[in-house]
C-alpha cells in the first residue's frame, strides 16, 4: 500500500558537467516551524490594460497557479481609472473585479488618487488628500468586504523619492494614514516603494517629521517597501544591510514588515536579456525566495514579503522580464495605403497600445513554471542538515504537505545571477550533484515524483 510521496522540484538552467557533490539529510518527522507564503505577489502594469481581453487572460493564468501561488498583484496607476459623476468607479471596479474573480488581492498604490502630491504642503491639500483616501477605502470595503481589504497593503506611490522626502511628502504621508484610519484603523499603510538605495530617509520622514494632521511628529508605518533589483545574493546583501541600518536607527521597527515589492534580477522591464527566456529566470525566482527565507526571516527575524515584478505581458519577445509571452495582431495606424493593416508583433515602450486584444496567443515561459514549483511546497518546513549557507546560489527548501509527513515536497535550485551591468548570464552554471537522505517517512511503499525545469524540460523557448 502506498503510504508516502516525495515530490522533488528541481530548477536549473542547463545540463552540464558536474562541479561537486552535496550531501543533505532531511528529517520528514521533524519541523522547525511553518513556511509562510511570503512570495506570492507580482507587479503588473498598467491598470488600463486590465480592461483588455489579453490581460484578463493573463490574470486568469496568475490566479490559476496552484494553492494560491500568486494571490496579490501590485498595479500601477489604478487611480487613473477613476472617473467623475455617476460613472466615477465604473472602470476602476471593472478592473478590480477581474482580480476578484480569480481570487487575487492587491498591494495598492495610493498615487493618482486625490490632489497632486505638491498640494499636500497646505492644510487644504492635506484635507483633500485625507478625504480622497477615506473615500477610496470606504468604496473598497463596501465592494469587497472588510476582511478582504484588511489583507491588502496600501503603499505611498511608485519610485518617487523626490516627492516623498519634501514638506509636501510629509503632508501626503500623514493624510494617507489619517484617511485610511478614518475608515478602518486596521488598514495597513507603508512605503516608500522606490529605488535605488536605502529607504532610511523616508522612514525618518515618516517617523519624525511634523504631522499636519495630529499636530505632533511622525505617522504610523505598518510596512517598509523597497525595490532592490540585483542577482539574488547581491540583492539580499543590500536588503540585510538596509534592514540593519533601519533597526539601529529605529529599534521599534524590528517587527515591522519589510517588503521588496519589485524583487527582480535587473531594473527596467522594457530591457531585453536573452537568459530571461528560459530556466535561468525560474532558478533566480527560487533562489531569491529562499535567500529571503534564510537570510531575512530566519537570519534577522524580520517579517518579510517579496513581490516579483513580472506579471505583465512580453509582447513578441522572449527576453523580457515576464512570465508569459504574447503574440498579437498589431495594427498599423498610419499605413501608406490608407487602410489599417496587421504588422509584425513588436514591443512599444512608453507608447499607446495598438494591438488587437481579442486576437492573441499566450505561452507560459519557464519563469511562470518557477512560481508553480514554489506553490507545490508545503506549509511546514522540514529539519535539514548539511545544506549550504543561506547565501548559496545552489540550495533547497524542504517541506511537508501534511502533519503526517506522508507527502513531502523538496525544492532544489541551481542559479547563477547575471554578471555586470549588461546583465550577461552564464549559460552553464555547472551541475551540482546532491545526495538526499530522507528519514522519518511513514513505513510502507513510497513514490518519488520528480519535476524539472531546465534546458530540456518545462522550457518552451527552444521549440518556439
Amino acid at each position: 500500500m502506498l503510504r508516502s510521496i516525495v515530490c522533488l522540484l528541481a530548477l536549473s538552467p542547463v545540463l552540464s558537467a558536474a562541479s561537486g557533490t552535496m550531501s543533505v539529510r532531511i528529517d520528514a518527522g521533524s519541523s522547525p516551524g511553518p513556511l509562510p507564503r511570503f512570495w506570492t505577489g507580482c507587479g503588473f502594469t498598467t491598470a488600463e490594460r486590465i480592461l483588455h481581453g489579453d490581460y484578463q487572460q493573463y490574470i486568469a493564468y496568475m490566479g490559476s497557479v496552484p494553492y494560491g501561488g500568486i494571490d496579490r498583484l501590485r498595479i500601477h496607476h489604478m487611480g487613473k481609472l477613476v472617473g467623475r459623476g455617476e460613472d466615477k468607479w465604473r472602470r476602476f471596479d471593472a478592473a478590480l473585479d477581474v482580480l476578484w474573480r480569480h481570487r487575487i488581492g492587491h498591494l495598492f498604490e495610493i498615487m493618482d488618487f486625490g490632489p497632486d502630491t505638491d498640494d499636500c504642503d497646505t492644510p487644504e491639500g492635506v484635507a483633500q488628500m485625507r478625504a480622497a483616501v477615506a473615500e477610496l477605502a470606504a468604496h473598497l470595503i463596501a465592494r469587497y468586504g472588510q476582511d478582504e481589504v484588511r489583507s491588502w497593503l496600501f503603499e505611498t506611490m511608485n519610485e518617487n523619492r523626490k516627492n516623498l522626502e519634501k514638506k509636501h511628502g510629509e503632508g501626503y504621508i500623514a493624510a494617507c494614514v489619517a484617511g485610511l484610519a478614518d475608515v478602518d484603523p486596521a488598514l495597513r499603510f507603508g512605503g516608500p516603494g522606490y529605488r535605488p538605495g536605502s529607504p532610511l530617509s523616508f522612514v525618518r520622514a515618516a517617523m519624525e517629521a511634523p504631522n499636519p494632521v495630529t499636530g505632533g511628529n511622525g505617522s504610523r508605518l505598518d510596512f517598509v517597501s523597497v525595490h532592490i533589483k540585483d542577482p539574488a545574493t547581491e540583492q539580499m546583501d543590500k536588503q540585510v544591510r538596509f534592514i540593519e541600518e533601519m533597526r539601529a536607527a529605529y529599534p521599534s521597527l524590528t517587527g515591522v514588515l519589510w517588503v521588496n515589492d519589485e524583487n527582480d534580477p535587473w531594473g527596467g522591464w522594457h530591457k531585453h536579456h536573452e537568459w530571461a527566456a528560459g530556466p535561468q529566470f525560474a532558478a533566480y525566482i527560487a533562489n531569491s525566495v529562499a535567500q529571503g527565507l534564510y537570510r531575512i526571516r530566519d537570519g534577522l527575524g524580520q517579517p518579510y514579503a517579496c513581490s516579483h515584478d513580472n506579471a505583465f505581458l512580453g509582447m513578441g519577445s522572449w527576453s523580457q522580464r515576464t512570465q508569459l509571452i504574447g503574440w498579437h495582431q498589431i495594427l498599423d495606424e498610419k499605413p501608406s495605403s490608407g487602410r489599417r493593416r496587421p504588422v509584425e508583433p513588436s514591443y512599444y515602450y512608453k507608447a499607446s497600445w495598438r494591438g488587437d486584444s481579442e486576437r492573441f496567443a499566450l505561452i507560459k515561459k519557464a519563469a511562470h513554471q518557477g512560481h508553480v514549483a514554489l506553490a507545490f511546497l508545503g506549509r511546514e518546513r522540514l529539519a535539514v542538515a548539511g545544506a549550504p549557507e543561506g547565501s548559496s546560489n545552489c540550495n533547497l527548501i524542504a517541506t511537508r504537505v501534511d502533519d503526517s509527513a506522508e507527502v513531502v515536497a523538496i525544492l532544489l535550485y541551481n542559479d547563477r545571477g547575471p554578471a555586470g551591468k549588461k546583465g550577461r548570464y552564464e549559460q552553464a552554471v555547472g551541475d551540482q550533484q546532491i545526495a538526499l537522505q530522507i528519514q522519518g517517512l511513514p513505513s510502507g511503499a513510497k513514490r518519488l515524483v520528480h519535476y524539472r525545469i531546465d534546458a530540456e524540460r518545462s522550457n518552451p523557448h527552444p521549440v518556439h
